[in-house]
């Protein structure tokens, strides 16, 4: 009966090493396209806002597990706001 319980004890042991090391292997994994959406929402603060806006908000939502890709969604969505509000406020003078 002893033999057993220790057989019990070293395959719990084992699974649960094993869980850590997934968890571990996740968190260190990157995905491509959260950097993409990143870059492409930091410029599209400069250019092109609608474009490459929607862009990287898109490629940060399929990435949204990460920080990359949680920060392209938000920056997207405040490109977008940022440019509908200078397209709203700039009125050309014609005399």
């Amino acid at each position: 009966m002893e033999n057993r319980y220790e057989e019990d004890a070293r395959e719990n042991d084992f699974e649960n090493e094993n869980k850590d090391y997934k968890i571990k292997k996740s968190s260190n994994e990157t995905n491509g396209f959260g950097i993409a959406g990143f870059v492409l929402a930091i410029i599209s603060l400069f250019l092109f806002p609608f474009i490459l806006g929607i862009l990287g908000m898109v490629f940060g939502f399929i990435n949204s597990e990460s920080g990359l890709g949680k920060a392209a969604v938000i920056i997207g969505i405040i490109s977008i706001i940022w440019a509908i509000i200078a397209a709203c406020t700039y009125t050309p003078v014609y005399y």
